[in-house]
């Protein structure tokens, strides 16, 4: 599609002859809305946080009772015996190391040297035991002190087992990372350990990751693989990326996979229904894996991370046959904490919002957007996830009641209620177009409001 499409140019390098560098464009210029004022927000058209296989088919089910009784149990223990054993002889080899396992050891070159393999064969035992038998790659790895960063979208929990297979350092959940299980294999593999919800936690990864890659010219540097996307979805889209992959300015080799699927789709959201059962009674599971030709950047590039990421997922999603999706991280964020304000999801009535449009219009920060959102749930119906005119109304101080076509002018997508995307966008239109703000709308701020500012707005958008 014209989303994905930058001009290819002749520079390549003596090394990498498939390699290519494109000339920066910006897709965020198609998202910009030049009439705010005017313009109403429709439905997204497609959701990649929405799985395709959310619900069993007949076919699995019988799967499910004929085989889930002893094809899950024995599965399960094969797994947890590779990684007991896996961790028994780590701790054993590890004695009198003093390493913590709390994502800030440094653990020697020779250490990872002499377990790695183990722990490289032990991820790949796990996928043949949950039916990956084989596994598809195309392509070749780029040499490691020239391109030492590669970017994979996220599908699924499988991912990262493939990822240390094939010999990478990469970033994880701190939460996923610090599993008894785990700590010790991913500490040997030099993971770098994220906490979503701590600023902090991500700054440090930033200086992880700078760190990691300038030793990239180390006797036994490996690639260092990040997931930008930071959340799976449904592998035929690419999200947008978050940006400290792209801080260091060096070339980046896009590794995309792919998962093949009849009835049950791996990826993982948190639609998809007892995914931990029907992955274990899956028969055989189809993974395929390419490397595409590295992307070395420009100077403009190298000094913006920002505009580095958009190119690159552009890049990946055009080479790799995929859309571009506006939706990201922070739309699973905005979904988790709906559901701590009480608010589950309930189909339309879903709290994600395509968050690149807010963030291109409005520049809107998550902290904001969730300062609304609680709000937002306070209100709307708990069994549809969406607000009447009514709930509506009561949302709001007395003080709006007397605006002609308020319910109209939120409800973007004239479907007769307002879900949060609605919500959200008109709330950020009103502070940027009447100087509204949310303080104000929300009653936690009694000052007048500009009533003669936001009926103009209205009328505006309705007409």
């Amino acid at each position: 599609t014209q989303t994905h499409k930058q001009t290819r140019t002749a520079q390549m390098t003596d090394s990498n002859k498939n390699a290519f560098v494109f000339e920066p464009k910006s897709t965020d210029k198609l998202l910009v809305v030049e009439n705010l004022r005017q313009h109403r927000l429709a439905k997204p058209f497609h959701t990649p946080l929405l799985g395709d296989t959310n619900d069993p088919h007949i076919w699995e089910w019988i799967k499910i009772v004929l085989l889930g009784v002893f094809l899950i149990p024995i599965r399960a223990i094969l797994v947890l015996l590779i990684l007991v054993l896996l961790n028994a002889i780590l701790a054993i080899g590890l004695i009198g190391q003093g390493l913590k396992y709390d994502g800030t050891d440094h653990v020697p070159a020779k250490l990872v040297r002499r377990f790695s393999p183990l722990i490289h064969w032990s991820a790949r035992a796990i996928l043949f035991i949950l039916g990956y038998y084989f596994i598809n790659v195309k392509g070749k790895p780029a040499p490691k002190n020239e391109v030492p960063i590669v970017a994979i979208n996220h599908l699924s929990y499988y991912d990262p087992f493939f990822s240390v297979y094939l010999g990478f350092s990469h970033i994880g959940k701190k939460e996923a990372i610090q599993m008894p299980l785990f700590r010790v294999p991913c500490t040997i593999a030099q993971m770098v350990q994220v906490d979503r919800e701590d600023s902090g936690s991500k700054n440090s990864a930033r200086k992880m990751i700078q760190d990691w890659v300038n030793r990239r010219n180390e006797d036994g540097y490996r690639h260092f693989a990040v997931y930008p996307e930071g959340t799976t979805a449904s592998g035929g889209s690419i999200l947008r990326f978050k940006t400290g992959t792209f801080a260091p300015g060096l070339p980046i080799q896009p590794l995309i996979y792919r998962a093949r699927y009849m009835f049950f789709n791996p990826t993982d959201n948190w639609y998809t229904k007892h995914w931990m059962v029907r992955a274990f009674v899956q028969l055989v599971g189809i993974m395929e894996a390419e490397y595409l030709p590295p992307y070395y950047p420009s100077e403009e590039e190298k000094n913006d991370e920002y505009l580095y990421s958009l190119n690159v997922r552009a890049y990946m999603a055009r080479e790799a046959h995929m859309s571009i999706s506006e939706y990201s991280l922070h739309d699973m964020l905005l979904q988790y904490a709906a559901e701590k304000y009480g608010l589950t999801y309930h189909g339309a009535g879903e709290c994600t919002v395509e968050w690149g449009l807010f963030k291109v219009n409005f520049n809107l920060s998550i902290t904001e957007a969730k300062r609304i959102l609680a709000h937002y749930c306070v209100h709307a119906n708990k069994k549809t996830g969406m607000m009447d005119s009514k709930e509506f109304v009561q949302s709001l101080p007395s003080s709006f009641h007397g605006i002609d076509n308020f319910f109209e002018f939120f409800d973007q997508d004239a479907d007769g209620a307002i879900s949060f995307r609605d919500y959200l966008w008109s709330v950020c239109v009103l502070a940027k177009e009447a100087n509204l703000e949310f303080s104000l709308l929300s009653g936690e701020d009694d000052r007048q409001i500009p009533i003669e500012n936001i009926q103009s707005l209205v009328k505006d958008a309705l007409a």
